[in-house]
């Protein structure tokens, strides 16, 4: 958390505590499709913890326990806490299904969860930031929006030391984050997804993330599926290569 403002760059986290494994995401649009994609990092997880001797072995392989969680801070109304299942994409229903994979979604705007927020003052000044930023919004063209929150957050002592030492990567950042215009949309338009795309794709090269960050972050930001990422990955790529 120590990054807060670039959560929407960070890798999806994932680690064991006490054999329990913790899959973690941050998105500011909710995607229904996550207890799907959850299912596939849980697989390529487990695959990591076993070989073909374990897998036909007369003994019980234990496995850790999963646990999937959505840290939700976009405009859309939500609860503080709600839940995505499997089953709900499931064209057959069935009472009680053979397979189910539930992910809860926490919602980290600001004046939810107050619990959580006391208990972790960085996400509490997280929440805040985001809400100066929307604030401003109202009143300033994105950018200057975006700068005159980091000023007033540096004021009143929200992510102080962070906006500080890191000001100006944090307005281009969260600028490029940060589209009060995108937000009122549902639906983007071809011309306006390859648009956005290639905007990520030059973003995150820039910031130096890898290849398979960089194709994740398309499928996320987008809601595309694995192939197109990796088309417009592609594309842009060597676009860049060309220019440079």
């Amino acid at each position: 958390m120590e990054n807060a403002v670039y959560l929407s760059l960070q890798n999806d986290l994932s680690f064991v505590v006490d054999f329990d494994l913790w899959f973690f995401e941050h998105q500011s649009t909710l995607n229904p499709n996550m207890p799907y994609r959850f299912l596939l990092y849980l697989a390529s997880e487990y695959s990591k913890m076993s070989t073909d001797d374990l897998l036909y072995s007369n003994k019980l392989q234990m496995l850790d326990t999963p646990h999937f969680v959505v840290f939700y801070n976009g405009t859309d109304p939500l609860p503080e806490y709600s839940t995505l299942k499997l089953s709900s994409a499931y064209r057959n229903k069935e009472e009680i299904p053979q397979l189910e994979l539930q992910v809860q979604i926490i919602n980290i705007n600001l004046g939810f969860n107050a619990e959580l927020m006391d208990a972790c003052q960085i996400l509490k000044e997280y929440a805040q930031f985001v809400a100066e930023v929307r604030k401003q919004a109202k009143v300033y063209p994105n950018r200057q929006a975006i700068v005159q929150a980091v000023d007033v957050c540096i004021k009143k002592d929200i992510l102080k030391e962070f906006l500080l030492e890191n000001k100006k990567e944090v307005i281009d950042m969260v600028f490029f984050e940060y589209d009060a215009e995108a937000e009122k949309r549902v639906i983007y338009r071809d011309g306006v997804e390859e648009g956005r795309a290639k905007s990520i794709v030059q973003l995150c090269k820039t910031f130096g993330m890898s290849k398979e960050d960089i194709i994740q972050k398309l499928e996320n930001d987008l809601s595309i599926p694995p192939k197109a990422a990796i088309d417009y990955y592609e594309k842009y790529s060597k676009e860049l290569e060309i220019s440079c």
